[in-house]
């Protein structure tokens, strides 16, 4: 079976769920920014302190590097996270993927189970995407050969609104 593409509109429920989604991010955002932009004070304050008292130490230089580190992946990261979730919100109509089940692959790690699924149209890291709607076909469930549909956005790896076993 050979991949088909094809654009539908975003329905009533999927909008809602987008907004859904974005509303519970920018929520955890605004409860972990003002800890995160404390603990830069706190932080930036000592190392001030120290280099303005001749005194900097190792902690010093650790803290600085600290804060350069966080920052660089907030910007490499999370400002892109939501930037996505913003530009989902914004769109009008999906991809509707119809392939094949290439590869499931299952790994026990420390936090659980990891599945890495290739399919004829892209590969599926279950760990580094997100089924936005629920019911959604489990990865678990998913076995070789098996045609599902992929309802996903064109230009977002990392967003999936939901897989489906296809009949």
């Amino acid at each position: 079976m050979f991949t088909q593409i094809r654009k539908e509109p975003l329905t009533a429920e999927e909008k809602k769920k987008l907004r859904f989604v974005l509303k519970t991010r920018l929520i955890i955002g605004a409860f972990f920014c003002p800890l995160l932009i404390l603990g830069f004070i706190l932080i930036g304050v000592n190392a001030i302190n120290d280099m303005i008292n001749g005194t900097p130490d190792t902690g010093t230089y650790f803290g600085i590097v600290l804060i350069c580190a966080i920052v660089y992946l907030m910007i490499r990261f999370v400002i892109p996270f939501y930037k996505k979730s913003i530009k989902n919100l914004k769109r009008e109509d999906k991809l509707v993927v119809n392939t094949v089940v290439l590869s499931v692959e299952q790994k026990w790690t420390s936090k659980g189970y990891k599945y890495l699924i290739q399919t004829e149209y892209r590969y599926i890291d279950s760990w580094s995407t997100t089924t936005i709607m629920k019911p959604s076909l489990p990865f678990h469930e998913m076995g070789v050969n098996m045609p599902i549909t992929i309802h996903c956005f064109e230009d977002n790896k990392t967003d999936i609104l939901y897989i489906e076993k296809t009949r």
